[in-house]
Order: structure tokens, then sequence, then C-alpha cells
């Protein structure tokens, strides 16, 4: 089992302009990893739907002045890493849009009680997240990690934390629309935090608001969803929104829970007032097992209580991360430096000691082919690091994804540490670029090659479509590996089989 290593100094980067929100959260997710380290635990614990408003609010309200009537349901230890789903968003009723009359509405200071009841990070990705509009999200987020939390987001993921010296990936997302923003699609951008996820972590969980409410079983979309989410590299996925609990099944030898179910609420039905805790830790052989915790609501209130209930589920298999000339590389939390958002990732090689780099934060993260016959000449490695990074460029003077390839140098002979080496700092290519993967080549000359995704614009031109009304469809181009960079793939199957890889992307 890896320990987790002191972080190494950090020196200046550009800066850029980050919104708090991200900067709170980005150093709460590092502070949170150390929380776990210091309980030394191998297991996390994730909760079903979490609100504190309307009733609940009132009973918080009440019992200020005294002992909290929401009361941690059992030793730090037992529970682990403990994980909540937010039902609500920070701010007054009168913030609510007009007309909504289900709006949860809620007092930033009762997040204390949550901390208090031993949770360690809140998922902010639900029907209710927009309730207060968009100012109420940034309150929320930056309310949640004010209250000694992690909140988690699908614009922030996905979140990377240490269970037990592995490292876990947790990709937050809705599949029903909010106030303020429509269901999360089956898009590159989720497409994007799965391959990352899946990489440089030794396993996912999918933590996603969907199905049905107060549907005892889960919907013909739900099972649709969780076979496109493994297909993508979940390992686990653990759903919530129906405000009961569903049964939870093995499908494919990986855990799935349909729905945990109310952990705090304040609805009235008998069967909203049971819940589920989905607690997962490592086996023997590298996987994720998980088992349901029973849980219900103590004398007829809205706090919760641990029953004797306890149903196995299954343990997901275990799997590799991304390994180059036989370094294993996973992810850390990423944080803000210098005002710009930063990733620590930790390379294991085969033979001696483990280092780490910083990076930008990490779209993708995929093995790359430097040999076409220049790896003699230019010194490189046969297989390099290419990174999907945000970064900042003066050539359209934004924080975007830009491409860098990077060579996994082992440690010495001398034993000397391995190191990160840059090989080229691509700060673009020939368009804004959305999304890139290296792809096999059909064509005669074999080998494989990088599909762009690019905004249909040039860095110098500007866009190429200017009517907002009517933007342009993103466009792909082919590029070959050159031994110092990327040039134009000439054979025309590789354009074609780049624009038929991200066809759905393409077409308005």
């Amino acid at each position: 089992m890896r320990r987790r290593p002191t972080p190494p100094r950090i020196g200046p980067v550009r800066r850029r302009a980050v919104a708090a929100a991200a900067l709170v959260a980005g150093l709460l997710g590092s502070a949170m990893a150390s929380d776990a380290d210091r309980v030394t635990t191998s297991r996390i614990t994730f909760a079903g739907d979490v609100m504190l408003s309307r009733l609940v609010g009132g009973a918080l309200r009440r019992a200020a002045s005294g002992p909290t009537p929401w009361q941690p349901l059992a030793p730090k230890e037992e529970l682990g890493v403990l994980v909540g789903n937010f039902e609500g968003a920070i701010g007054d009723p009168g913030d609510c849009p007009p007309g909504q009359t289900l709006c949860f509405a809620t007092e930033a200071a009762w997040l204390a009680t949550a901390r208090a009841a031993g949770f360690d990070l809140l998922g902010h990705e639900n029907n209710h997240a927009g309730d207060t509009g968009p100012d109420g999200r940034r309150r929320t987020r930056e309310a949640i990690a004010q209250a000694g939390m992690t909140p988690l987001s699908f614009d922030d993921g996905p979140a990377f934390l240490d269970i037990g010296g592995r490292t876990l990936a947790i990709v937050t997302l809705s599949r029903l629309a909010s106030a303020d923003r429509a269901p999360q699609r089956f898009d590159v951008g989720l497409e994007q935090q799965m391959a990352t996820a899946r990489q440089l972590a030794d396993a996912v969980v999918v933590y996603v608001h969907w199905g049905t409410e107060l549907a005892g079983w889960p919907s013909r979309a739900q099972y649709d969803d969780a076979a496109r989410l493994q297909a993508l590299g979940a390992d686990v996925i653990v759903g919530h929104h129906p405000h009961v609990v569903q049964p939870p099944e093995c499908i494919e030898g990986r855990p799935v829970f349909f729905s945990l179910g109310n952990h705090v609420f304040d609805q009235k039905y008998a069967d909203a007032k049971s819940g589920l805790l989905a607690q997962c830790r490592w086996t023997d052989a590298g996987g994720l097992g998980c088992i349901g915790l029973r849980t219900a609501m103590a004398n007829g209130g809205f706090f919760p209580q641990l029953t004797a209930g306890r149903l196995p589920v299954c343990a997901a298999p275990s799997r590799a991360r991304l390994t180059i000339e036989g370094t294993a590389i996973s992810a850390g939390a990423w944080q803000v430096v210098n005002g710009s958002v930063r990733q620590t990732l930790r390379f294991e090689p085969r033979q001696g000691a483990a280092f780490e780099a910083v990076v930008g934060r990490v779209r993708r993260a995929q093995p790359m082919s430097l040999d076409h016959g220049k790896a003699e000449a230019t010194g490189h490695p046969g297989t390099g690091l290419l990174l999907i990074e945000d970064r900042y460029s003066n050539l359209d003077k934004r924080v975007a994804p830009r491409p860098y390839v990077y060579a996994v140098d082992p440690p010495t002979p001398q034993g000397g540490p391995g190191k990160l080496r840059a090989l080229w700092r691509g700060s673009a290519l020939a368009y804004p670029l959305i999304d890139a993967v290296v792809m096999p080549s059909s064509s005669p000359a074999g080998g494989e090659f990088l599909c762009g995704l690019h905004e249909a614009s040039s860095f110098l031109a500007g866009p190429v479509i200017t009517d907002p009304a009517s933007p342009s469809a993103p466009l792909t181009l082919a590029y070959r590996w050159n031994g110092f960079g990327f040039s134009r793939a000439s054979a025309p199957s590789d354009q074609d089989d780049c624009a038929a890889r991200y066809r759905d992307a393409t077409q308005r």
C-alpha cells in the first residue's frame, strides 16, 4: 500500500482569473484528502438526499441553542469518508424564480450541521441545485467549502481522493434539469471526465441524480444510463433523487445503487423515511466492493439512524491505471496556485521511488507513440504521455484545453528520481481545441494519429460564423507526431476516421 509523500514546492505559474468558487473548491479538495489521511480509512460511504430547508430548517433553527438533532451515524472510522447529495441552494426564498413553488432555498448556517454529522463531501448536481439561480450555485459551493467540506459538481470534476493509499475518482452529474441548467448529456464533456477518471484512478464512482420520484424500482432510462456509464468506465454507480430506496443490483459484475432514498428530508411518505448508505472499500484483489447499510429516520423525525439491515451487493474487479514506460500514473486533487488551476500527478515506477509533477488541470491523459522512426534521432522514449490540459494562451487570451506531450523518465541508474519531461508545450494546434484523442491509423503508413475536435474559429481570423444565433458546428482535424511537434496528417483516411470519431459532436 502506497503512502502519500509530502507535496513538492510549487513555483510561479501564469496567472488567470478564477471564480471564487473554484478557488475554494480546489483548496478544500486538497484539505479533504489530508483529512482522509488522518482518519487512515480505506472506506468511503455515500448517502442519499440531504435537504436542509422547509421543516428540516425549522427543526435545526429550534435546536440552534441546544443539542443538534442530527447526530453522526457511527464513529468516523466506521464510515470513513462520507459523501451526500445536497438538495437545495444557499439563498433566500426571494431568490427563487417566479412561479417555482418547490424551491429549497437554504440558510448557509445549516451546512455546519452536515459537517458536524460527519460529512466530508457534498454533491451539488441535482434538480434543486439552481433554485436560487447561478449566483446561488456559486454561493452554495463557497458555503460548503467554508463549512469544512468539499463541494462536488460536474464543472469541477472529476474529484480525485486518496482512500486507503489508493486513488478513487468521483464523477458527479445530474440527468435531471434544474431551474438554470439542462440535464447533463452524454457528450464530449462527460466522456472527457470519465476517460480522465478511468485512466488516473484505481476505481471510478459515478454519483448521479436520476430516476422517477417515489418509484420503488428503477426505470428503463436508469438501466440504459447505467449501461452507458459502465461502458465509459464506471466501476460503481450511486444514484439519488427518487426519495425512496430502489434495490441495488450487480450489473456486469459492478455495483449499481439505483437510489439511496432520503437521508435527511421532511417528506411524510412512509417509504421516504428510510434510506440506504452505499459503503465501499478496497478488496484484497484491488477492486472496489460495496454493501448497503439501511437507515431510518428516528421517531418520525427528519434525521437518520443506522438500523441492523445490510445488503451485500458485489465488488467491481480491479483494473490497471494508465502506465507509460512501466510507470503507473494517478491524479491528485486540483488546487489553485497563483491564480491558476493546477493538478498534481503521481508517478510510480516498477522500481525506484515514486515522484510527483504539477501540470495544468487535466482533461484527458493518453499514451502516445513517439517513435515513427525518429525516436533514436530525438532521444525520445517509444511512448510518451499526451495530456489535454487547461492552460492560458496569449493567442486567444483565455484558459482552454491545450495538448502537451511529455516523456516519463524513470529513476536513474544511480538512484536519482524520475521526472516528467516536457517535449512539446503545445499552446495551440490549427484552431482552438475542444477535445483530442489518440487513434490508430488505417492508412498504409500505419501507426497512430491525433484526432482533434476544434472550435470552428481561427486564432487569428476569429469565428467562421459570427452570428451568435447560428453558431458554427465544431470541426475535426487529424495530426501526426513528427518527432518535434504535430503536423497535419496527409492521409485522407486519417481525416475521415477523425471526422467519424466526433460525428455526433459536429452535427447541429
